[in-house]
């Protein structure tokens, strides 16, 4: 019987040796073997950074041209500064019961001197020029000093509380006049020269003579006020008028 579990232990051991063996790892160092690692994972996605966008350049401001001393009008932009020049001497200069308040055309109420020989003035409704300095600038923009202080000391232009105020004119009536107007060019800018009669008298006729010049940055026109005056009445009660350009 000793002999049977002595046969018995051994066989079982040999068992145990040859399963060892098949497998080719000792079985008494698989209870002792850190176990395996696991796989690593996959890095996840990086989001890719974006590329950096140019902002594009601000386009540069538009500064207008200055006013040119050398420039060479053509005969329609020369036509247009004399009309310009006119409507605006006409809304100012000569007939100005537009620009006021309309009560002030009476001249019952409102006569145009007093007893003391002063001028009184009256406020401008004219919503675009409401100071004496934005008139003066305005005047600029077609005429030249001294002629522009001097319409503006004429018509009584100045600042009453706030507000532009000017002289009272019903503006001036007349008959109309034949006229030539002749424009050249000139070594100091361009001359207008203004031939008239009145359309009853055409054998009495005269001529006055104004510029228009490049001065103080800005083109305008200038000559002696009384001048100024003569050339844009005439103008402005022409019956006829013939203009003839010579600008070589």
């Amino acid at each position: 019987m000793k002999k049977l579990l002595i046969f018995t232990a051994l066989l079982t051991l040999a068992l145990l040796l040859l399963a060892g063996c098949a497998g080719g790892s000792d079985p008494l160092a698989m209870s002792t073997q850190a176990p395996a690692s696991p796989e690593p994972t996959a890095e996840p996605d990086v989001t890719p950074v974006p590329e950096p966008t140019e902002t594009p350049a601000p386009e540069p401001t538009q500064v207008p041209a200055a006013p040119d001393a050398d420039k060479r009008f053509t005969q329609d932009e020369l036509q247009a500064a004399l009309d310009a020049a006119k409507d605006f001497y006409a809304s100012w200069f000569y007939d100005r019961t537009q620009q006021i308040d309309p009560a002030y055309a009476d001249p019952v109420e409102y006569p145009a001197f007093e007893t003391s020989g002063t001028q009184p003035v009256y406020p401008v409704v004219n919503p675009d020029i409401t100071t004496y300095d934005e008139l003066y600038e305005a005047t600029a923009q077609y005429f030249h000093d001294p002629a522009v202080k001097a319409f503006l000391e004429e018509i009584g232009a100045q600042d009453v509380d706030g507000q532009l105020h000017v002289v009272k004119n019903d503006g001036l009536g007349g008959p109309g006049y034949v006229c030539q107007l002749d424009v050249d060019r000139e070594p100091e800018g361009y001359g207008f020269e203004l031939d008239y009669a009145l359309s009853f008298e055409p054998e009495n006729d005269r001529d006055v003579k104004v510029l228009y010049t490049f001065q103080d940055g800005s083109w305008g026109f200038s000559a002696p006020v009384e001048t100024l005056h003569e050339f844009f009445i005439v103008l402005l009660y022409s019956d006829q008028l013939l203009t003839d350009f010579d600008l070589d």
